[in-house]
């Protein structure tokens, strides 16, 4: 992600503690989106701008939350996804 908060670091170590209760961190929004899972499982999405779509596009998202896994789906713009923690692309939570 290119607009890091400015306690990134504090924020990732608390994150980090919390791998037993914490799966996923939402986040206000990127021009672009952004999606990664970090080192230790949790998974990190800012959505998309809405103002990055067409006139008349529609673009949303939401998830789903099960007991033992979470579905997330895109309609329109989707957040891009980046590198992870471990170095690879990572895939939707399906």
């Amino acid at each position: 992600f290119n607009n890091l908060m400015f306690n990134f670091k504090e924020v990732q170590a608390i994150l980090a503690d919390t791998t037993d209760t914490v799966v996923a961190w939402f986040a206000g929004h990127d021009h672009d989106g952004g999606y990664a899972r970090d080192r230790n499982g949790i998974h990190h999405c800012v959505p998309c701008s809405p103002l990055e779509t067409e006139p008349g596009e529609v673009s949303f998202g939401y998830v789903d939350i099960h007991e033992d896994k979470l579905t997330m789906h895109w309609t329109g713009k989707a957040p891009k996804h980046g590198d992870s923690d471990t170095g690879h692309k990572e895939r939707w939570p399906t």
